[in-house]
């Protein structure tokens, strides 16, 4: 890693990747990573915009997400840089094709040179048009799905720092005519508010589907889907699975299964985890990615919700060990919805603990007429810090609570 803070406008420096300059570095925020991207002049550039993540960070992970760029389109997209492994990967996560049993054992030799490193990624493209295993319009269509599944997620994990390496020759090492950048980033903003609509029906990928009561008459699904569909579902495994096994988008997956759910064919449930979940509700998805970075680097599964109104839809799938909610939230308040918990027997002994950007006694007197814990939000970064020793010593202390009174927690 270079750093550049302290280099001069228009100052190169050499690596063993490439060239680094300092017009081609930019820093993000939450949810400015798009805008990061739009922002920079594609036309005539081949190499890598390799992004860093403070989260990753903080967890002590190394992590650099690589976007593939030639002569300014989109070519390749992957936690790590270019390679016949790599590409063997996308074709096989995103080409129907490439899951046709015939050409199973061609693929499968493939893999294994390619782990070897026996394989270039010439060879691999030569050996594709060669066997004909897929065409050229096939391969673009999955890369360009592999780059808008990639942002669809990277998008998401908040701010951090983009540079770009010059890789003269990376163009050569792919068979595809590469994608607009323009388009791409367009789509997947697109994406992003299609994501939105469907979060309160499918608020993650993890979830596994299970066959509900019936609302298959509600669905434009003929008996063959639907016995397709059943299929899928037996096997039991997340939706994230089924994208993968199909070699479908997941976008696609999302809103096909989003349908099911809103007829009531379909449920969805949390697959079982030996960590504690954490239920965290407000309408600020800036906090719900705060409070997710925090409890999962403390060792819990945090499960966001940003609409009040599908709080009790999201404890019955996650069957959280502990809830987190704001008071002022659209249509319901955090007060109401404690009611409302409180109100179903199998919930209510679920801790919950009210959390506020305004520090007034009568909010905190309220919590604890409500059995609830109550905590003031950080309002800086140094409050941010001490927060999470807060978080540390609370939670264990309230799910030891609740197991001595009977409630069931998931073993840490």
């Amino acid at each position: 890693m270079v750093f550049l803070g302290s280099l001069s406008l228009g100052l190169q420096i050499k690596t063993m990747t490439g060239l680094i300059t300092q017009r081609d570095r930019f820093n993000f925020s939450e949810g400015q990573l798009l805008s990061g991207l739009s922002n920079y002049e594609w036309v005539g550039e081949t190499g890598y915009w390799q992004h860093h993540f403070d989260r990753m960070a903080e967890r002590g992970k190394e992590f650099v997400w690589y976007l593939g760029i030639h002569q300014g389109k989109l070519i390749y997209s992957s936690s790590s840089s270019l390679s016949a492994y790599g590409l063997l990967k996308i074709l096989l996560r995103y080409a129907p094709q490439a899951q046709r049993h015939a050409t199973k054992p061609q693929w499968r030799l493939l893999q294994q040179k390619a782990q070897r490193r026996e394989l270039s990624e010439v060879e691999l493209w030569q050996y594709v048009q060669q066997e004909k295993l897929l065409s050229i319009e096939e391969i673009d269509r999955a890369i360009k799905l592999k780059i808008l599944n990639d942002l669809d997620s990277y998008v998401t994990l908040g701010s951090g720092w983009a540079e770009f390496i010059s890789v003269p020759n990376l163009g050569q090492k792919i068979l595809s005519s590469g994608h607009n950048a323009a388009d791409i980033l367009s789509l997947s903003t697109q994406r992003r508010q299609l994501w939105k609509q469907l979060t309160q029906d499918v608020p993650s990928l993890k979830l596994i589907p299970r066959l509900g009561s019936g609302g298959w008459e509600k669905t434009s699904f003929n008996q063959a889907q639907r016995d397709k569909i059943e299929s899928i579902i037996q096997k039991q495994v997340s939706l994230n699975q089924i994208a993968q096994n199909m070699a479908k988008d997941s976008l696609e997956i999302a809103q096909m299964f989003a349908k099911l759910v809103r007829a009531g064919a379909v449920e969805l449930k949390a697959p079982q985890s030996s960590r504690p979940t954490i239920l965290t509700v407000d309408d600020s998805p800036i906090i719900l990615s705060q409070f997710d970075r925090l409890l999962t680097n403390l060792g819990y599964d945090c499960v966001p919700c940003q609409h009040a109104t599908q709080a009790i839809k999201s404890i019955k799938q996650y069957h959280p060990a502990a809830i987190f909610l704001d008071i002022n939230m659209p249509v319901i308040s955090g007060f109401d919805l404690v009611k409302k918990i409180r109100s179903q027997p199998e919930f209510a002994d679920i801790p919950i603990v009210i959390l506020t950007g305004e520090q007034k006694l009568s909010n905190k007197w309220r919590a604890q007429w409500s059995g609830c814990e109550f905590l003031n939000k950080p309002a800086s970064s140094e409050e941010y810090k001490s927060f999470q020793g807060v978080l540390q010593e609370l939670i264990p202390r309230i799910l030891k609570n609740a197991t001595a009174t009977g409630a069931e927690i998931s073993p840490t």
